[in-house]
């Protein structure tokens, strides 16, 4: 039986139409920047000047996959240059090179968990997964890969 494709609703339509933003419910210094990317995309950047000199003095941030959009728009807002001394993101090579190219002194890392996801997203392409699942010779290898940037007790 043929299911037809989703058709595109009222409510679809109407959000991929571009609009103005109402600035006038936005407080004062709140809107740090309406970023608009050259594929047509647009980022708002929200903050308050306490948080932004937060951010400027953490020596350790944390981003998302996200954060590579909007690097330049935020260190420019900054009130002092920071001194980002290490970076926590996921395995997203874009948003590494980003971070390598404004703050080349951080060291980049990753958290367990971005690299386990890595791992079986990987692994899932190989067509591992059914023998992960039947195989506990497989089960384990895949463990100790998991395992990898775990230091041994």
């Amino acid at each position: 039986m043929d299911v037809p494709l989703p058709t595109a609703t009222p409510a679809n339509r109407v959000q991929s139409e571009p609009r103005a933003l109402a600035v006038n419910f936005i407080p004062d210094e709140f809107l740090v920047d309406d970023i608009r990317t050259v594929c047509g995309q647009r980022h708002l950047l929200f903050s308050t000047p306490e948080q932004l000199d937060v951010l400027s003095k953490a020596k350790k941030w944390y981003i998302d996959a996200a954060f590579k959009i909007v690097l330049k728009s935020i260190t420019r807002k900054l009130p002092v240059e920071p001194a980002v001394v290490s970076c926590v993101a996921d395995f997203e090579r874009g948003i590494w090179h980003a971070m390598r190219r404004v703050f080349p002194q951080a060291t980049m890392m990753s958290c367990a968990f971005q690299w386990c996801q890595a791992v079986w997203r990987k692994a899932c392409d190989l067509g591992l997964r059914t023998a992960h699942l039947r195989h506990e010779g497989v089960h384990r290898y895949n463990k100790n890969v998991f395992g990898t940037p775990l230091p041994p007790c």
